[in-house]
């Protein structure tokens, strides 16, 4: 698994390795493809869902390990990150973490199986490298998605509770949008 941001510097490539040890490696690429430079941002093992985004002069860095989504932060485009700050989200299965940056701060959503079978989406707000108050987007649903716009947050999800490679996963996609700090009724 892998995600890509692209600025004024390049291409940064978060990469999930696949050597059983499930480590985080980034990569900074120029308009050709040629690699500016490289560091591994996770070595202790088991990091999955990686993410990244940023803006011209910094690289936001979100991904599940352990129990936790763990966020890091970097101004010198990948060379250097701040240390870790970590968000428990408990012990249960996840099946998807995403974010999306804006000028209010870092956008998180993720889902854990916390209703039942069910999965549940919940959303945070990074702002000056602190998580905000976890937000339940919805009681059932999973895979979420966010982007941003305005003043609106938007967050889709799905209503299976399937994997998503399973052909049984039929649940209803479904949008959630926040306005200011009011959500919306699903749609």
């Amino acid at each position: 698994k892998m995600d890509l941001f692209t600025n004024k510097d390049g291409n940064h490539l978060l990469i999930q390795t696949s050597n059983g040890t499930n480590s985080l490696k980034y990569y900074l690429l120029d308009s050709k493809g040629s690699i500016i430079r490289n560091n591994t941002v996770e070595t202790s093992g088991g990091a999955s869902f990686p993410n990244i985004t940023g803006t011209d002069n910094e690289i936001y860095i979100v991904y599940k390990l352990g129990n936790n989504l763990r966020y890091k932060k970097s101004t010198n485009q990948g060379n250097s990150w701040f240390d870790p700050v970590d968000e428990s989200i408990g012990s249960n299965n996840c099946n998807g973490v995403e974010i999306a940056y804006d000028y209010r701060g870092l956008h998180i959503v993720y889902a854990t199986q916390d209703n039942g079978s069910e999965y549940k989406t919940y959303y945070h707000l990074i702002t000056s490298g602190t998580w905000g108050t976890q937000e339940d987007v919805t009681s059932t649903g999973g895979f979420p998605t966010v982007t941003v716009s305005d003043d609106h947050v938007y967050v889709s999800y799905n209503t299976g509770d399937d994997d998503p490679v399973e052909a049984g996963n039929q649940g209803a996609a479904k949008v959630r949008t926040k306005v200011g700090s009011n959500w919306q009724t699903p749609q």
